[in-house]
């Protein structure tokens, strides 16, 4: 469904005006006309369903005649090493799209020392919640060190992707406690000896046999193990 987002909505409005870069993206970009049923998003659990009633040069009508209120059943939070910039991009859409209840970017030995801007994180996700239908956004990823996961990983039941060079063999190797509360998706280059050593103690941690993957595929991988296991 043809959706935009706004922040500020909520049950007790009626009626919304739709002006400026939202006004060309409903009209320009998802080409919606008058009449057509819209979804309103205001990434907080306000779904609205409306439909527009006018469309002038500069703005759009949109009359609400109903709205619903979703219950935020999200329970997997995503630890990442510090990444590029444009995999930072692609895993904020992911984590709408996957339905990640929070995103924490992790200082690893090779990690990037890229930090993603607060106004590049907003554009982002505003457009997977209206790609997605997402219900639900995510706070802007906060950054924090090893030592700081290794404490929270000792409250929480963690899975972690770790390479094989790190096990004694290249067979899978599990130590599954579930449910998992989150996932630790490594660097690029892969974690330390140091850091394989502390994560084996304190996560339960896999490693696959076979080609090394990106975290794109690494966290749809790590999701679909979780909840296969529920």
């Amino acid at each position: 469904m043809k959706a935009i987002f706004n922040s500020d909505i909520d049950e007790s409005i009626k009626t919304l005006e739709i002006k400026d870069d939202k006004f060309h993206h409903l009209v320009r970009v998802l080409r919606a006309e008058e009449n057509e049923s819209i979804l309103i998003l205001n990434g907080k659990g306000f779904l609205g369903y409306g439909k527009i009633q006018t469309i002038s040069k500069k703005d759009a009508l949109i009359e609400i005649s109903n709205f619903e209120i979703k219950t935020d059943t999200r329970r997997v939070t995503v630890f990442a090493a510090v990444p590029k910039q444009d995999t930072a991009d692609l895993l904020l859409r992911q984590a709408i799209e996957l339905n990640i209840r929070e995103l924490i970017f992790v200082e690893t030995e090779y990690s990037h020392k890229s930090r993603m801007r607060l106004d590049r994180f907003l554009k982002i996700v505003e457009s997977a919640i209206i790609q997605a239908n997402n219900a639900f956004s995510i706070d802007f990823p906060r950054v924090i060190g090893m030592d700081d996961f290794i404490k929270i990983a000792g409250k929480i039941e963690v899975l972690t992707l770790i390479e094989p060079k790190h096990f004694e063999d290249t067979q899978v190797k599990t130590n599954f406690a579930t449910p998992f509360d989150a996932i630790f998706i490594g660097p690029e280059g892969g974690f330390s000896q140091r850091e394989a050593k502390l994560l084996h103690k304190s996560t339960s941690s896999i490693s696959i046999a076979g080609p090394i993957m990106r975290f794109e595929t690494a966290l749809p991988f790590a999701l679909g193990m979780i909840y296969s296991k529920d």
